[in-house]
């Protein structure tokens, strides 16, 4: 399980004496969560539809489900948009306060500050009724794009034996590239029927219903990016990096592995991805990644998209084949393929640091793929891996 993941919460209700499940939801801090309107009214056992906010006396049970044993805590409504607001774009959003702190390991989780590109894959679990699965399942989707109201249409892929479906309500849709939420759950078609689209409340809208833990979506864009890291987007206001950035070009167009090394907070990730990946041009494809919890599918992912376009649906499946075969054949077959096509292919894994500090003996695999030998080295490739200047290899 990816450490995101850990952020999901299932809102339960009771049926026949027994827990069952209402929705999911989103921990966004260590004592609150947010969910859809619709989803706290079945857990009190009201109409879906009810529009009058539950009492502060009301308690919403919730558990953590990808946590081992699945801890529950108890919850009360502290913020309330109706079912109904949401055809306006205004809501069913539904905020709540913990009674006591989550569990030791769930990890809160930040929704994206910008809608991904349509054709993204994202990730969503939930409770399918039909075919059940009483233990939850995933399921891939692809974003279509943004429609009325502020909703994101998204599209359950059809190679899966689940789609999107009423028992992934409230449920955070991951992009598992980034570890960040693109949206809830919303609304999704039975699962007898034969569509399979289904529509997220963006960030946005979650925002706009309750703004205290979400104000850094509402915050207006601004040049001063603070410790986030400029990226291609703002390559404009980039400023005063223009000698690190021609020698950091040179040298990526040399040799085939860049280390680039400083203390936290340097800029390493801002003069790679707005100071070299614009200067490199598009002549180059690059594949732009971040370890995470599984930097073999990262890696993967990266790839294919540097392959065939950063709008590609890209499935599990699929990663996980790419996989397979980076680990038996490297970076050589897709460095030619896109020689083949007159670009280059630059490989960035940023924050390299989190393959190195596990705690674990990083995967030998893993580096050998990365930190060639030079006599091994794909000369038509490139490598580029910031490190934090306090991880060090033995």
């Amino acid at each position: 399980m990816a450490g995101h993941e850990a952020a999901t919460v299932r809102v339960r209700c009771w049926r026949d004496g027994h827990p069952a499940t209402a929705g999911l939801g989103l921990l966004v801090n260590v004592r609150q969560v947010v969910t859809c309107a619709h989803v706290v009214n079945t857990a009190l056992g009201r109409r879906q539809d009810e529009q009058v906010a539950p009492s502060r006396r009301d308690v919403v049970q919730v558990d953590f489900p990808l946590l081992p044993g699945a801890p529950v805590r108890d919850a009360r409504v502290v913020c309330w948009r109706s079912p109904d607001s949401a055809e306006a774009g205004g809501g069913d959003v539904a905020g709540l306060a913990l009674t006591e702190d989550a569990p030791e390991h769930a990890a809160s989780a930040r929704f994206m500050t910008a809608i991904p590109a349509p054709g993204t894959w994202l990730r969503v679990f939930g409770y399918p009724g039909d075919p059940p699965r009483p233990d939850g399942a995933f399921v891939d989707v692809g974003l279509k794009g943004q429609v009325g109201g502020q909703m994101l249409q998204v599209e359950s892929y059809r190679d899966q034996t689940v789609k999107a479906q009423p028992g992934f309500s409230g449920s955070p849709v991951w992009n598992p590239a980034t570890g960040e939420a693109a949206g809830l759950l919303h609304a999704a078609p039975r699962a007898g029927e034969s569509q399979r689209d289904a529509y997220l409340l963006s960030p946005e809208t979650v925002a706009a219903a309750w703004e205290e833990p979400f104000d850094y979506l509402l915050v207006p864009e601004n040049p001063y990016r603070g410790l986030e890291p400029f990226t291609a987007a703002q390559a404009s206001v980039f400023f005063g990096r223009d000698d690190d950035t021609a020698a950091l070009t040179e040298r990526v167009r040399a040799q085939p592995v860049i280390v680039i090394v400083g203390p936290s907070g340097v800029g390493k990730s801002s003069l790679v991805q707005a100071g070299l990946i614009p200067a490199l041009g598009d002549s180059w494809s690059v594949a732009l990644v971040r370890p995470g919890q599984d930097p073999w599918l990262r890696l993967a992912a990266g790839l294919l998209r540097a392959q065939h376009g950063t709008d590609l649906q890209v499935t599990d499946v699929e990663c996980r084949r790419e996989v397979g075969r980076l680990r038996t054949d490297g970076l050589g077959p897709i460095a030619e393929f896109l020689r083949s096509q007159d670009r280059r292919l630059l490989v960035v894994v940023d924050q390299f640091e989190e393959v190195l500090a596990t705690g674990a003996e990083p995967d030998p695999a893993l580096l050998d793929l990365l930190l060639p030998q030079p006599t091994m080295a794909v000369q038509a490739a490139r490598v580029a891996l910031p490190l934090t200047s306090r991880c060090y290899m033995h």
